[in-house]
């Protein structure tokens, strides 16, 4: 038998009866048995739950989780979408280059040649 009692956490929680903050611990009771303790200062409440293993339903096959999730792989492979990204961004700024010029030759367009003459 199990009998020494230790104390694996401390903490503050709310208590269950006047939702004050109280005190509360996690007992070690056994290898598998935990006692869960609430201590409201404010209205004396005195809050105790044992916690252990609990028995699967029947009938329930259990299932260990992989975590973290192992992705799926991508369909189309990093690199190819990485490089049709990039060749996205190139055309995009090619076009804002090309528009910038067009709107930089109409600009130059609206000015009059004689004021350039008298400038120079």
């Amino acid at each position: 038998m199990y009998s020494m009692e230790l104390v694996v956490e401390r903490g503050q929680a709310r208590c269950p009866r006047c939702v004050a903050v109280a005190d509360y611990a996690f007992v070690e009771l056994g290898p598998e048995l935990l006692r869960y303790e609430v201590s409201c200062h404010g209205c004396g409440e005195r809050y105790r739950e044992k916690l252990g293993p609990v028995a699967p339903p029947v009938g329930v096959v259990a299932t260990a989780e992989v975590w973290p999730p192992v992705p799926a792989p991508a369909a189309v492979p990093v690199g190819e979408r990485l490089q049709a990204w990039a060749d996205a961004a190139r055309g995009a700024a090619i076009a804002l280059w090309h528009r910038g010029n067009t709107w930089a030759a109409a600009l130059l367009d609206r000015i009059p040649r004689d004021a350039e003459s008298k400038a120079g």
